[in-house]
């Protein structure tokens, strides 16, 4: 596809932020596509576009985030500088090799090297010791996470400048379902006072998020572009609200727990994804780790779910009251 190479997806792992342009252009040109192939069925077809279109990005970056590594596949060269080196092993640990497998690797492909390898087994010792310090199952993930989120931004700022300048009639149609799901029965301002309903609903869309991840790969994307959407109707009214001499507080009332809950479906996402890949490699080293880093994304969003749920009863409540 030629949009897939609008960015390369190295870049977009180095430079997350770029993820933003990404996000926005893609909604834009799902937009127009609809508008041509459903136009009476913006509101969901151009959810599934924008998803179409980003789903070759999202399966790329997670290939750039595999823990596989041959450990016979490095051979010291002149001019072998410490960044390269500190990849490989970081990538080595992570895989789940021990230093000592790591070290014996560097000696044996590398004998003639002299005391270049000597340098360089003294350099894999401090890398090491950086590592254990500074690894845990959010760095080693951080720039999946980092990805999604600006990628969320992207997609938000999209819908939020179409909601914005579009005509009353154009809104409604292409917005229709956000509008029905917040401003309907049952919808958003009616949302049930008990805590337990809250949790238990915003509970089914996380574990949604994980189950589209862990079968369809990059399906999750289509739970994170339609809150963009959703999320864009929510703050696009309240900006509009504010424009007309409303205040700007039910935004800070607001802000609090969509943030929250907009974390947890990302964290969940990436945990699916996580998970998916740990069994694809259930015969490689690198099993262990990604299955528990993926249980421990899992954990971190049920946790923020239920602290998004207590959030919501109360702050806006307190704020508005």
């Amino acid at each position: 596809m030629v949009l897939d190479r609008l960015v390369n997806p190295q870049e977009l792992v180095k430079k997350p932020h770029l993820a933003i342009p990404i996000g926005y252009i893609f909604v834009s040109i799902a937009f127009f596509s609809t508008s041509i192939v459903f136009p009476s069925e913006y509101s969901i077809v151009v959810i599934a576009f924008t998803t179409m279109l980003l789903i070759p990005y999202v399966i790329k970056i997670f290939e750039l985030d595999e823990l596989n590594i041959d450990l016979g596949e490095l051979k010291i060269s002149g001019d072998l500088g410490r960044e390269e080196l500190e990849v490989w092993v970081r990538k080595c640990l992570r895989d789940g090799y021990t230093p000592e497998q790591i070290k014996k690797s560097l000696i044996e492909n590398n004998l003639d090297k002299g005391i270049l390898l000597l340098y360089h087994i003294k350099t894999l010792s401090e890398i090491k010791e950086d590592y254990i310090k500074k690894s845990n199952f959010f760095t080693r993930h951080s720039r999946i996470i980092a990805f999604y989120f600006h990628l969320f931004l992207g997609m938000f700022m999209a819908f939020l400048m179409v909601y914005m300048t579009s005509q009353p009639e154009y809104r409604n149609l292409v917005f229709k379902n956000q509008m029905d799901l917040i401003y309907g029965p049952g919808g958003y301002f009616q949302i049930p006072t008990a805590l337990q309903a809250i949790v238990l609903n915003n509970l089914k869309i996380m574990f949604l998020c994980v189950l589209l991840s862990l079968f369809y790969g990059a399906g999750a994307l289509l739970i994170l572009t339609y809150n963009a959407s959703i999320a864009s109707v929510l703050y696009g009214g309240f900006l509009e609200n504010a424009i007309s001499g409303g205040s700007l507080m039910v935004i800070g009332a607001y802000l609090p727990h969509t943030t929250i809950e907009i974390m947890a479906y990302l964290f969940a996402t990436v945990s699916g994804g996580i998970l998916s890949k740990g069994i694809a490699n259930a015969e490689n080293r690198g099993f262990r780790f990604l299955m528990a880093d993926g249980l421990k994304f899992l954990v971190a969003a049920v946790l923020l779910v239920i602290i998004g749920g207590i959030v919501e009863v109360t702050v806006p409540r307190w704020l508005l009251s």
